[in-house]
């Protein structure tokens, strides 16, 4: 705890005059990066200040403002008329395979340790890191929820097959196909 500078609140007042001049010049699109920056400031001044302050609710505000943006986008494409399913990068999609095959094995009974060797084995080019982090991002708030809903939807379609081993199998083989 010794390593943080203490952020004193002579700082985040400064801070907070500094975004509100920005404010009062930028754009309403602006706006939105100004505000998580705000909280972002907030954030860290009661990690840094008051270690014990319970920062959850800021931190969900956050990934909020994240997801309402990213749902008013899709709302606005749907209502252009322009209805085109949102366009993924290879490696997202790839990315989205290898977590829907981790995810299915975990589901029916493997350990993540287990399941992650099981990709491993598949997928050589790749650590166990790489399957750790890929997890862990597969789980956060910040998950663009189009892909959430991409990955429920390779769980869905692998659980209508009679061998899920078999599902997460052929998921792992694609993406490493798929992987450059």
């Amino acid at each position: 705890m010794d390593n943080i500078n203490k952020f004193n609140l002579k700082e985040l007042e400064e801070k907070f005059e500094e975004y509100s001049s920005i404010l009062r010049k930028k754009s309403y699109k602006d706006r939105k990066i100004i505000h998580v920056g705000l909280i972002n400031q907030l954030i860290y001044f009661f990690k840094s200040e008051y270690p014990n302050f319970n920062r959850l609710p800021l931190k969900d505000l956050l990934s909020f403002l994240i997801e309402v943006d990213i749902k008013n986008k899709d709302f606005a494409l749907s209502k252009n008329g322009t209805n085109n399913p949102p366009k993924f990068s290879r490696k997202k999609k790839t990315d989205t395979l290898i977590v829907a095959g981790l995810e299915i094995l975990v589901e029916n009974g493997y350990n993540e340790k287990d399941a992650i060797f099981k990709a491993k084995t598949i997928i050589k080019s790749k650590n166990e890191n790489y399957f750790y982090k890929l997890l862990n991002l597969y789980r956060s708030n910040l998950l663009n929820p189009n892909i959430k809903k991409l990955l429920k939807e390779l769980k869905n379609e692998a659980k209508k097959r009679a061998n899920i081993e078999d599902s997460a199998t052929i998921y792992f083989e694609k993406a490493s196909e798929n992987i450059k």
